[in-house]
């Protein structure tokens, strides 16, 4: 399994319960597994972001299995925003696509693209990574789209899936005084 192909496919959330639910491989070093049951935190995590009652959720990775549970609780009117990196094939895009709830409302977007009405009045932008001794971890794609789109001023929720003492290649440390909501994984 190619943890950063389907991280940059799939999300951190639906990347982590494949991992969990085919057992820790010998080879899978470079994500953290959350503790716990990652459905039911992934249920948690959703509620807790629609509570913010934003109509446009933006994601910077493509978190299919948290569009899921967000879309089974959200109005019809919520829109859900996924940027994908500038160099994403086809392919890719095509994959994330058929990995989407068919009866929510999603947009795909490719940096350095921005969303149709997105303000902070009606919009959240969602950042996923992981704690490293107290840190927020980001991916280095997730850390340059972050870059590209900070500054929008409107909420900004930082959603720790995991927290692990161990650091992964390919993570990058992000400042948590640039998001305004945060949810620590337990």
């Amino acid at each position: 399994m190619d943890i950063t192909k389907s991280i940059r496919q799939n999300g951190l959330f639906a990347t982590a319960q494949s991992v969990a639910n085919h057992g820790k491989h010998n080879n899978i070093t470079s994500i953290p597994l959350p503790n716990g049951n990652i459905e039911t935190e992934t249920e948690k995590i959703a509620e807790w972001l629609l509570s913010f009652d934003k109509k446009k959720i933006m994601l910077f990775t493509p978190e299919t299995a948290l569009i899921e549970a967000m879309s089974k609780k959200a109005t019809e009117d919520t829109e859900f925003i996924i940027v994908v990196p500038f160099d994403m094939s086809s392919e890719e895009d095509k994959l994330i696509r058929e990995r989407l709830p068919i009866d929510s409302n999603i947009t795909i977007i490719r940096e350095p693209s921005f969303p149709r009405a997105f303000y902070p009045g009606n919009g959240l932008m969602v950042i996923c990574g992981y704690s490293f001794n107290g840190k927020a971890m980001v991916t280095l794609e997730t850390y340059r789209l972050i870059e590209h789109y900070k500054m929008f001023v409107g909420k900004k929720a930082w959603v720790e899936y995991a927290n692990d003492s161990t650091p992964y290649d390919g993570w990058i440390q992000i400042s948590e005084n640039r998001f305004n909501a945060k949810w620590d994984a337990k």
